[in-house]
């Protein structure tokens, strides 16, 4: 029964905290727009600056290959030659 005496007050002053700060919402106008928000999800954000920048990077990435780096045909043909299995049976993982 003891602990009642300090688990009233912390609640009460918890309380106060709480009413506290939905008034200080109400009064800096966090409320003012409520349906805005919801309705900016909906319109495309063509000028997005970040998607801009890794496509251009992934634009240079593209165009800076090394020659010796790219697969030719015949080192296609001759991995797909070395993974083909004879045997018939599905490769062990």
């Amino acid at each position: 029964m003891e602990i009642m005496y300090w688990l009233i007050p912390v609640a009460i002053f918890i309380l106060a905290i709480a009413i506290a700060a939905f008034i200080w919402a109400v009064k800096s106008d966090q409320y003012s727009d409520l349906e805005s928000p919801a309705y900016k999800i909906l319109f495309d954000d063509d000028s997005d600056p970040m998607s801009e920048q890794k496509n251009n990077v992934s634009e240079k990435n593209a165009r800076t290959v090394h020659p010796s780096a790219a697969a030719t045909p015949e080192d296609v043909s001759s991995q797909d030659a070395e993974s083909s299995n004879d045997s018939g049976t599905p490769p062990k993982y």
